[in-house]
């Protein structure tokens, strides 16, 4: 089974394409599942529950989307301006990452993705069985 998403690698610091069947504990509890004799609708519930459980508000599945070109208030860029050359005088050395608040910005995280075609998931899984 294949259900493709967008997630940041931590350590590379890149957007990558992830299945989420390729999760162990996630494909495990949906083959639990799908054992089950249960109706579509009980399934589509227990179903919303373990997508949540794996893929919900957890730092490792969460990514910030927002408008191209990014916009940064004035405020934002002189606070990081400040906190740079504050760095550069304790440390000796410039950050090597500094985060930023980017104006118009979203947080999402895998559970969302999946949520937005719901239907289509739940008919995918469904047809699984």
């Amino acid at each position: 089974m294949v259900w493709n998403v967008y997630r940041c690698d931590i350590n590379s610091r890149q957007v990558e394409i992830y299945n989420i069947f390729e999760h162990g504990g996630f494909i495990d509890a949906v083959k639990k599942l799908m054992k089950k004799k249960i109706k579509k609708d009980e399934f589509s519930e227990e179903l919303r529950i373990i997508v949540g459980y794996f893929f919900r508000a957890r730092i490792q599945w969460e990514m910030s989307i927002c408008f191209y070109p990014v916009n940064v208030g004035r405020e934002e860029i002189e606070r990081v301006i400040d906190e740079r050359e504050k760095f550069y005088r304790k440390e000796g050395k410039f950050p090597y990452l500094q985060g930023i608040d980017v104006e118009s910005v979203k947080k999402i995280d895998v559970y969302e993705q999946v949520k937005l075609n719901w239907e289509i998931f739940l008919d995918y899984v469904w047809g699984n069985k």
